[in-house]
């Protein structure tokens, strides 16, 4: 009898062990497919789909015909609309968005001083879990700057490395200089190419806060 006791006892802390594993394992399943309560990923709304067409029609002809008259143009647009073209996007430009598979339902929540939060869905092997960073966007010596302060899965913080390796594939597709992405930032050169008329431009002035985007674009 005292044996069996004895090989019980050296039992437990296995038993204990497993158990801690089991729960952990628990936790972490439930925080990275936890679902944030702000994440309301639109669908397309077919009703106002024609609306939004006219506003992304009007909104480009605004800013075509200032540039191209070598004018200024100051664009403010709401969160909502954002997402309703995001969500829309294939519809509103058929042929021509590019794909952000693994990625699905991408969403945009704006915040103040210049931050915003991008969130969107990603299935790894069946299970669901929704990643999002918070990025912090300035304009400083000629360039735009986009820092990324934080990275979750789900509710589980995740390595910002993810976000840097992501950055690295999109700047070598788009023929963007590698060295523009590091110590956790991208940096491009502010200048760019308005499509109708070819038209150079810069941004001059650039302000996030809840819910809005407020930009100035002057022709070079």
């Amino acid at each position: 009898m005292p044996a069996a006791r004895k090989r019980r006892g050296r039992g437990m802390p296995a038993l204990i062990i497993l158990l801690i594993v089991l729960l952990s394992m628990t936790y972490v399943y439930a925080a990275v497919t936890c679902r944030p309560e702000w994440y309301q990923p639109l669908s397309v709304n077919y009703q106002a789909l024609e609306d939004d067409k006219r506003a992304q029609h009007r909104l480009e002809n605004t800013i075509s015909a200032a540039l191209n008259a070598d004018e200024p143009i100051e664009v403010t647009l709401s969160q909502d609309q954002l997402n309703r073209w995001i969500a829309a996007r294939r519809e509103l430009w058929p042929g021509e968005t590019p794909s952000i598979e693994p990625f699905s339902r991408p969403q945009v929540v704006l915040q103040k001083n210049n931050r915003v939060c991008l969130a969107a869905q990603v299935d790894y092997s069946g299970v669901q879990s929704v990643l999002s960073a918070v990025f912090q966007v300035a304009l400083k010596d000629d360039h735009l700057i986009v820092t990324w302060d934080s990275v979750h899965a789900g509710a589980l913080p995740a390595p910002r490395e993810l976000l840097e390796k992501a950055a690295l594939k999109a700047a070598r597709r788009l023929d963007f200089p590698t060295q523009s992405v590091s110590d956790g930032r991208v940096k491009w050169p502010n200048e760019w190419i308005w499509p109708n008329g070819k038209r150079r431009f810069r941004i001059t002035e650039l302000a996030l806060a809840f819910g809005e985007i407020h930009v100035r674009l002057e022709p070079l």
